[in-house]
């Protein structure tokens, strides 16, 4: 098989030629697989073509490798199952192809069958990721509930992630494309440690977690050739750029190993067992804004919100033969119109042969339903398999435990990933039934996600909210409402906290949270518009607002906690508080497009690396020109693309700075723990520069005047204020500043400088200084200050 894209439903020819050499680059570095009469003559063969590509692939948008493995140690009885068993998987995603950055994560999960069985997990994010995530929510890469991905930009703003997942400590390591495999993330290392003169490469998984002790080593070979899954190994979605090269190795030895669980408890030796390996590569990624935009405009009546189920088995019959079955489906479709694809690979232990079937395979789950304790999810927790191979195999899968949810944020929140039980009967060549058990995983992600949470926001508000909505409510002060216990006086909330805590004691940190929430509500729904009524709404927002600051540790419950209390507070702001839904906005603000007055072009200001106006207050003459049209070429190069800020880096408190302009506190404290992205652009035609200001709460719109014109806009905590700009460029064209002067209260004056260079760094340096009116350089009374980096640069 070529590389050249495949003809198929979904894979029309686009306008945009800018697509077709996606869709080429895309598959440019996939394996080229022979004919399905060449592809079992010659293994060796297989193996050298297949093999060649374990390493990493440049082109892709995301890779990811996969291992499972059943074992049991020295001292188990040979007939007896294996107690053990365990996967992992180790992702690589394509964020800046420019750059070649790519962000990494593993997942891995040991399951002890023993004593009504364990189930531990380690999840390891890329330090970058917070930074990575938030970017993916802007651009709406990463969907879900609004008011849950507002929750979650907040906590990627402050540099975290969502508990179970830790960020790595030091950065991923994987191999280049072309050499031997070789991934160490965290210490979770799986690399190739021989090939043999038959192309059959040697694998070490070696896995570790820091905080429970528990470490896994396993030495593993393939026993027969690899299979391809899909049409001869490309796994088509219905729209080429989501479409996959996978192939696996579903019948691996575990030649030897050892294991050690927490911290020393069990340390055993692994004499043998068996494994399964796959490795997955593909999807399209744009490299630039203009890939960015044809993608999506190819894609805007046909995104997809994929789910599926996928079954790794491995069979105890005469032939120790594997089956795969792989179900996906788009949930964003109709009930009727759902699946996108259904297909097994069945591969014979014994000729290495394998098998593909697209028709009269079935896989049903059963109408039983495990629900999370932790995220809510639901899963199923047993399937029944059908494959027509030698006339018809029905296999059936039973999970060896219930709780089996790998709870990590890049799930959105979660997948099920757990050890199944097989039973069933296979068929012989001469179509002999042949009664069978086996051991496998099953996984499954998507049929409810980050975007079903109404149902849980309804009886959130039905059983804390609504009764406080009570006239006799409004009579109560503020105090004690926050001191008041939680039960409200309906039992029912009882079970609304459990469910929040995961079944377990709700901890403090969660009860004082929701405390605050509830008194604001009160007072926000009861006090209001009058003047005393919007004071005591702006202390209890304040209040809540002052207890989040203070939540150092996120798991679930208190993500989903965060987004009700982000919901009720929008509500509040858009309906009883409707007076305050400019609260929603940045410190940033803003600003209003004021009709252009022309002005004659004057020469630009030029500057050196080290000259000294960078910070310098312009002068009125300088904040009357309007930017000629070659500087605003060198700002749009500089400017144009999306920014994120860049924790690592010192920054200003933008709440003091406010508070030295008179600000009240609900304003300053929401300006204050927000972490803006910005998306800038300059509009030739008006000459001025237009940044999308994207925070968690909202997404407002900043447009700074370089015509040389003031414009007027409204600022929240601020009332109307008035602006100037301009903006100067240095002489090698690699960096420019703009300036934006605004008079503030006590006829002080506001200086922003916007510091934009070409290595992809931006600084926003803001001063409060006397307006004194001849552009002096005064020690500042209050400063503040920010620094960017550049996810995307047009071209």
């Amino acid at each position: 098989m070529s590389s050249e894209p495949l003809k198929s439903k979904g894979h029309k020819t686009e306008q945009n030629p800018l697509l077709d050499v996606l869709r080429a680059r895309t598959r440019s570095d996939w394996p080229s697989v022979p004919s399905d009469t060449a592809l079992h003559e010659n293994p060796k063969v297989l193996n050298g073509v297949i093999y060649a590509h374990d390493g990493p692939h440049g082109a892709a948008k995301i890779e990811w490798w996969y291992i499972n493995a059943h074992f049991g140690d020295d001292t188990a009885a040979a007939e007896s199952p294996p107690r053990y068993s365990v996967f992992a998987a180790f992702f690589r995603l394509a964020i800046d192809g420019t750059t070649g950055t790519c962000a990494h994560a593993t997942n891995w999960a040991l399951v002890d069958s023993q004593d009504g069985g364990t189930y531990q997990t380690c999840s390891l994010l890329d330090p970058g990721t917070p930074a990575i995530l938030g970017a993916m929510i802007d651009t709406s890469e990463y969907q879900g509930d609004p008011f849950v991905l507002k929750a979650l930009k907040e906590l990627f703003g402050s540099g975290r992630v969502l508990e179970p997942d830790r960020l790595m400590k030091g950065d991923a390591v994987i191999s280049a494309p072309g050499e031997p495999l070789s991934i160490d993330f965290g210490g979770n290392v799986f690399r190739v440690v021989h090939t043999s003169e038959d192309h059959v490469p040697t694998y070490d998984l070696s896995l570790v977690d820091a905080v429970t002790g528990t470490s896994l080593q396993l030495t593993i070979r393939p026993r027969c050739p690899p299979a391809l899954s899909g049409k001869r190994g490309v796994v088509e979605t219905g729209r080429w750029q989501d479409d996959m090269f996978y192939y696996f190795s579903p019948l691996c030895d575990v030649l030897s190993g050892s294991f050690t669980s927490k911290a020393g408890v069990t340390a055993v030796q692994i004499p043998t067992g068996s494994a399964w390996i796959d490795h997955e590569f593909g999807g399209c990624a744009a490299q630039t804004l203009e890939e960015v935009a044809a993608l999506r405009a190819g894609q805007q009546h046909s995104v997809a919100d994929y789910s599926w189920e996928w079954v790794a088995v491995q069979l105890n019959n005469v032939s120790r033969d594997a089956v795969s079955v792989t179900l996906l489906r788009d949930m964003k479709k109709p009930a009727g119109e759902q699946l996108i694809g259904l297909f097994a690979i069945y591969q014979d232990g014994n000729t290495g042969r394998f098998y593909r079937y697209d028709q009269g395979v079935t896989m049903q789950s059963s109408a039983q339903r495990w629900t999370s304790k932790v995220t809510g999810m639901p899963f199923p927790v047993q399937w029944t398999v059908t494959i027509p191979h030698n006339g018809g195999v029905t296999l059936t899968l039973d999970a060896s435990m219930q709780a089996q949810e790998f709870v990590t944020i890049p799930g959105k929140p979660s997948y099920w990933e757990g050890r199944v039980r097989v039973s069933g009967t296979t068929r012989l060549p001469d179509g002999t039934a042949d009664t069978t058990t086996g051991l496998g995983f099953v996984e499954c992600h998507g049929e409810k996600n980050l975007s079903d949470v109404g149902s849980l926001y309804n009886i959130m508000h039905m059983m804390l909210c609504a009764p406080l909505e009570h006239i006799a409510v409004s009579t109560t002060d503020i105090d004690t409402i926050a001191a008041l216990p939680l039960t409200f006086a309906t039992v029912h909330q009882a079970a609304m906290l459990a469910q929040l805590s995961s079944g377990k004691p709700m901890p403090p940190s969660h009860k004082e949270l929701l405390q605050q929430l509830l008194a604001a509500y009160v007072v926000g729904h009861h006090r209001a518009p009058s003047a005393a009524g919007k004071a005591a709404v702006e202390g209890a927002l304040a209040m809540l607002q002052q207890q989040w600051d203070g939540v150092t540790s996120w798991d679930f419950p208190t993500l989903a906690l965060r987004a009700f209390t982000i919901r009720t507070v929008e509500l509040l702001l858009s309906g009883k508080c409707a007076w305050m839904k400019d609260a929603t906005t940045t410190s940033t603000d803003v600003a209003a497009i004021p009709e252009a007055t022309t002005i004659a072009p004057q020469p630009a200001v030029f500057l050196d690396e080290d000259d000294s106006r960078w910070l310098v207050v312009p002068t009125d003459e300088e904040l009357n020109t309007a930017a000629t049209e070659e500087t605003l070429k060198t700002v749009d190069a500089l400017s144009n693309g999306l920014w994120a800020i860049d924790a690592s880096k010192p920054r200003g408190n933008i709440g003091e700075f406010l508070g030295a302009q008179g600000v009240g506190f609900i304003a300053r404290n929401l300006c204050a723990s927000v972490t803006p992205d910005l998306r800038s652009n300059v509009n030739f035609s008006t000459k001025t520069l237009e940044t999308d200001i994207i925070t968690a709460l909202s997404t407002t719109k900043s447009i700074v005047q370089l015509n040389g014109t003031s414009w007027k806009w409204e600022s929240f905590g601020r009332g109307t204020i008035t602006s100037r700009g301009c903006c100067r460029v240095s002489r090698d064209g690699k960096a420019c500043v703009l300036i934006v002067t605004t008079i503030v209260a006590n006829n002080e004056l506001e200086v922003k400088w916007v510091i934009v260079r070409d290595n992809g760094t931006m600084q926003e340096v803001l001063h409060l200084l006397p307006n004194n009116n001849n552009n002096a350089v005064s020690s500042p009374s209050a400063t503040a200050r920010a620094t960017f980096s550049q996810w995307f640069k047009k071209k």
